[in-house]
């Protein structure tokens, strides 16, 4: 499994602010099963809004699409 990614522009993801220069986006292949690999792969869209100061404290990874997003 490919685990790079590449990060580019956000005018594929029709994001509303893609002049801000934080934003990257880009996209990462998954197994759709990871015990049945001939199931195949899902590509999964990522936007990454870059530190704005220069001590990066770290990473926050946020997954608003599940599917109970609307009972919290």
């Amino acid at each position: 499994m490919n685990t790079d990614l590449t990060w580019g522009n956000c005018t594929i993801f029709n994001v509303t602010d893609v002049a801000n220069p934080y934003l990257s986006c880009g996209y990462y292949q998954v197994p759709m099963d990871y015990f049945d690999p001939a199931a195949g792969k899902a590509r999964l869209a990522v936007i990454k809004y870059g530190a704005t100061v220069p001590d990066k404290k770290g990473t926050l990874f946020v997954n608003p699409g599940t599917f109970c997003a609307g009972l919290l």
